[in-house]
């Protein structure tokens, strides 16, 4: 029998591609209610969030095992929210953001023109695979949760780099590191100059470190120094940077031992969420508090030449500023740490559907873009560009 899908969405997309769905042998179903698959596709973030969280959002009257298939360009930790909500509602949820090769095709939803990265905690069945080969011309399994939007991301890493000279360093996410290729997590990041060297090249005077993937250095620190001098090599980055506290101390001592310089990260660490569980502030209770001070000055006596403290109350980035004798870079830890750091993404106002309490942004890029292109569209249209002083 064949698989039915359900479209919610832009009706533009859909237009675009059912035709190559329904070649491809798949149904379209009447309704969410009862179709195998349900593909969305949102282009605001306020839509996206109604859609899976409103009153009749997906990840509540969805029925148990449907698969949710969505191509909207969101945040890898709303990605994540997203993933985690639908298993407990016992969904099956498929990351899989649309990102477009050219913008300037004739076609910009032709199937050639499509990238698909796909990320899931679920393996692909034979349906869904043949749903995503029908939409993107070429689809990239990259893992967990947040790792497709990651991806996507990676298009725009050089504005990063070209940036670089005004900072003093550029963080690049152990995802975007390994963002390329279908990789699990405990294989070491063969892919990671695919979004690393551009920065490194670059860059003339910011110190650039790498995160080592999650799976690389935890429980054996033979493995961690192997993962971090294979990811020096390759990307010739200047440091990487390892999350956690006394579990990975081992580890931090290995890569220091050959000549690494080595960063910190506690607070909020975005490889652990599953354990967390949530995105909240962390080390409001004493007992966490204590033992984040207690990893710092462990972290700090190893060597690490640096601490990033990761949305944890203001006083105790402070008090742990205070304490220990390396730099602590703060992101949502208040204006006690010794610097600061925010994604760029974030910042610049590319990114719409990201806005925690320490983010502020310096400029509304999103909008810049999008009326640029808006307006490139429409004159190339109405044939006023190119104009006579515009050619040769």
């Amino acid at each position: 029998m064949a698989a039915s899908y359900a479209y919610v969405g832009a009706p533009t997309f859909i237009k675009a591609v059912q035709g190559r769905l329904a070649d491809a042998g798949l149904v379209r179903a009447d309704d969410a209610a009862s179709a195998d698959i349900v593909v969305t596709f949102c282009t605001t973030a306020s839509a996206l969030e109604d859609l899976y969280f409103g009153d009749d959002g997906l990840e509540g009257s969805a029925g148990p095992g449907t698969v949710l298939v969505d191509l909207s360009a969101t945040t890898p930790n709303f990605a994540r929210e997203i993933n985690a909500v639908a298993t407990v509602n016992d969904l099956v949820m498929v990351e899989a953001p649309l990102t477009v090769r050219s913008l300037v095709a004739e076609d910009a939803f032709a199937r050639e023109n499509l990238l698909g990265p796909v990320a899931s905690e679920s393996e692909l069945s034979e349906e869904v695979r043949t749903l995503l080969e029908a939409i993107f011309g070429e689809v990239v399994e990259v893992g967990a949760p947040g790792r497709a939007q990651l991806m996507r991301s990676t298009h725009t890493l050089p504005l990063a780099a070209n940036l670089a000279s005004a900072i003093e360093a550029v963080a690049l996410d152990d995802a975007a590191a390994r963002s390329v290729g279908a990789l699990d997590a405990d294989q070491v990041p063969l892919f990671c100059t695919v979004s690393t060297d551009p920065v490194v090249r670059a860059v003339q005077r910011a110190l650039v470190v790498v995160d080592l993937p999650f799976g690389t250095y935890q429980g054996n620190s033979k493995v961690a120094l192997d993962s971090a001098v294979r990811i020096m090599k390759e990307t010739e980055a200047d440091a990487v940077k390892l999350e956690g506290g006394e579990e990975i101390l081992e580890s931090v001592q290995r890569i220091l031992s050959a000549g690494i310089p080595v960063m910190g990260h506690l607070g909020l660490t975005p490889q652990s969420i599953h354990k967390f569980g949530t995105y909240a502030v962390r080390a409001r209770e004493e007992a966490e508090a204590e033992k984040l001070v207690r990893d710092a000055h462990l972290l700090s006596r190893a060597g690490c030449f640096g601490i990033v403290l990761e949305k944890i109350p203001a006083a105790l980035a402070a008090r742990v500023t205070g304490e220990v004798p390396v730099p602590t870079i703060g992101i949502g830890a208040g204006g006690g740490c010794d610097g600061q750091v925010l994604v760029i993404h974030d910042m610049l106002g590319i990114n719409k559907g990201f806005s925690p309490r320490f983010l502020r942004r310096y400029a509304d890029l999103h909008t810049a873009m999008t009326d640029a292109v808006t307006q490139y569209v429409g004159d190339v249209k109405s044939g006023s560009f190119p104009n006579t002083q515009e050619q040769y």
